[in-house]
């Protein structure tokens, strides 16, 4: 039970179609290559993939996984992580797909 955050605050991460094709994208490959994780951004810019990702990252649904020549792999923590947030961002993603006219 301590590991669960807010699900709605999950479910706004689905609302933006461009997020719903990274989050699948991550769900796939269990992780995501990225040039870097912003330090700074604003919530308004998260349909930006550096801001969403970093995000991802700052909520502990992505770690550092191993450099990746001139870049960073980022992926899924563990198991619990995947279990708890990413299988319902997979549901998620995939409701708001069916009913997408964004």
């Amino acid at each position: 039970m301590n590991l669960q955050t807010d699900y709605g605050c999950l479910l706004r991460l689905t609302q933006n179609k461009n997020n719903r094709g990274t989050l699948l994208q991550i769900g796939k490959d269990n992780g995501i290559v990225v040039t870097e994780i912003l330090k700074k951004f604003s919530i308004d810019m998260l349909s930006n993939d550096s801001c969403f990702i970093s995000l991802l990252f700052y909520m502990g649904l992505l770690t550092i996984a191993a450099p990746h020549r001139l870049r960073l792999r980022l992926q899924i923590p563990n198991y619990s992580i995947k279990t708890l947030y990413w299988e319902y961002l997979a549901k998620q993603t995939m409701e708001n797909i069916s009913g997408d006219d964004d």
